[in-house]
């Protein structure tokens, strides 16, 4: 399969509200993905006021962990959050001579203060590329760090408070056949991220997809062999 990463790199995301900071922990889940996934292209997308294509899809994972390493919220200068752009790049990182099937993971806390998000999903969705968000923080929030939002805190008078948006993560998972998780509360495991449907792989002939699906969950569970909508399949 193809899968794009795309992180939120947004001040919010350095809130702490869970420990060490929303950034850190969307990183880590990256490079756990990175580290674990097998038989899968790897992209990464950036984005907070604008986007980037930071590495376009290939296999060599100890580059995508190298560039996660290195990330931090000063990464794209244009401060901001806004998660069209984000998906707009994601969109973009596909191969459209592919067949493979797509999935977009998005990891953010869900602030979005940019235009409606419709057109963006409805690319993905006619793209085939399902996407698998993961929200981070907590829906209490905390306070934003930095020397803008200490300056933004002074001038109304109270601070500048970021909560993670359930909303628009969900809807955004949910208008493209995806799935959304809470992180803190979920705390999904890589198999969770990259589910990828069996039946989509052979439906695109992706053989050897298949099989290494199919050897992966063998692996894992004692079952004699796999059911599929083309019948039984054996290895």
């Amino acid at each position: 399969a193809d899968v794009v990463i795309a992180i939120d790199s947004s001040s919010s995301m350095d809130v702490s509200d869970v420990a060490p900071s929303r950034l850190r922990r969307a990183l880590r889940t990256a490079e756990r993905v990175a580290e674990e996934a097998q038989g899968v292209r790897l992209a990464l997308v950036v984005f907070a006021g604008e986007a980037f294509i930071a590495l376009p899809l290939s296999h060599d994972r100890d580059a995508v962990i190298t560039y996660l390493r290195a990330l931090d919220s000063e990464t794209i200068s244009v401060r901001g959050s806004e998660l069209g752009r984000g998906l707009a790049a994601a969109a973009r990182a596909f191969d459209p001579r592919s067949s493979r099937p797509r999935t977009v993971l998005l990891l953010s806390d869900g602030e979005h203060f940019g235009p409606p998000l419709d057109a963006q999903i409805a690319a993905l969705a006619q793209l085939g590329a399902r996407v698998v968000s993961v929200g981070y923080g907590t829906a209490e929030g905390a306070a934003v760090p930095g020397q803008l939002a200490l300056a933004e805190a002074v001038r109304r008078g109270e601070p500048t408070l970021s909560r993670r948006d359930d909303a628009v993560l969900r809807r955004i998972a949910s208008e493209t056949d995806g799935v959304y998780f809470r992180e803190i509360e979920e705390r999904p495991a890589t198999a969770d991220l990259l589910r990828i449907k069996a039946d989509l792989l052979l439906a695109t002939n992706d053989l050897e997809g298949a099989r290494a699906l199919f050897q992966s969950i063998l692996a894992k569970r004692s079952v004699p062999w796999a059911k599929t909508g083309l019948g039984k399949v054996y290895f």
